[in-house]
């Protein structure tokens, strides 16, 4: 992956499967990520896979509750 740094992707889904593969490619790469999913504790676990958790922001939250997500963007 191309270097990341000084750059920030928000990751749904990042718990598990492709978007975990996908926070790990990236903040592996130099960039800072904001995990989202349901499971706070395979974020929290994702975040520390990463090798970088201090480059991980954990934002949980479901994507199909439409009434939080003008919050959580915010």
């Amino acid at each position: 992956m191309v270097d990341q740094s000084h750059k920030t992707a928000w990751i749904t889904g990042a718990s598990s499967g492709i978007g975990e593969a996908l926070a790990k490619a990236f903040v592996g790469s130099g960039g800072h990520a904001v995990l989202s999913g349901r499971n706070v504790a395979e974020l929290e676990r994702v975040a520390v896979a990463t090798g970088a958790p201090e480059r991980c922001f954990i934002l949980p939250f479901d994507t199909v509750d439409y009434a939080t997500l003008p919050s959580k963007v915010a």
